[in-house]
């Protein structure tokens, strides 16, 4: 993409990728803090300094090799290692003292649903070979995008019987309010 600052300052697709992963994550770590904050649980007060350590270990030595990519992974990999796996074990653990590996077992399912719906998304887009050259095609492509991405989350999340339920239930719950 090279509308705003032309070919010199252009990420290759890879970086562009986990600097997306990184946002996501960024999101899904909110709801993990609010969850937190609403049960009074703050004995996890050592995980951002842990989360700090692994982040520049890991990006100084993989950004010796990969450069900017490189000091991307070090955020996304202690992100993930922190704030997507340990950090709700421990609220699981202690906090709601629930196994934590149930936790692991339900986020792996919700990630496994997530992937298939980006690869559905993905192949779906692909096939419609919009060329993003202007600011409106890129508008179009924008669009394009959500739309698919839209329908496919519905279609497939609307299959696990978790969100089915809470789809019924939110629906019940709204149809009484009115």
């Amino acid at each position: 993409m090279q509308l705003w600052l032309g070919n010199k300052y252009i990420f290759p697709e890879i970086t562009v990728l986990f600097l997306t992963l990184n946002c996501a994550i960024n999101i899904f770590r909110t709801n993990i803090e609010m969850h937190k904050n609403a049960l009074g649980y703050y004995s996890d007060i050592h995980l951002p300094i842990l989360e700090t350590i692994i982040t520049c270990i890991v990006a100084i030595i993989l950004g010796k090799f990969l450069g900017v990519l490189g000091i991307i992974l070090g955020s996304t990999i202690s992100s993930i290692l922190i704030s997507l796996i340990y950090k709700p074990y421990l609220l699981y653990k202690n906090a709601l003292e629930k196994s934590g590996w149930n936790y692991i077992k339900d986020y792996a399912q919700l990630l496994l649903l997530t992937l298939i719906m980006l690869a559905v998304s993905i192949s779906i887009y692909n096939l419609l070979q919009i060329n993003v050259n202007s600011w409106t095609s890129l508008v179009i492509s924008a669009g394009s995008y959500y739309i698919i991405i839209l329908i496919t989350t519905a279609i497939i999340f609307l299959i696990d019987k978790n969100y089915r339920e809470f789809f019924t239930c939110t629906y019940k719950s709204i149809k009484k309010s009115i």
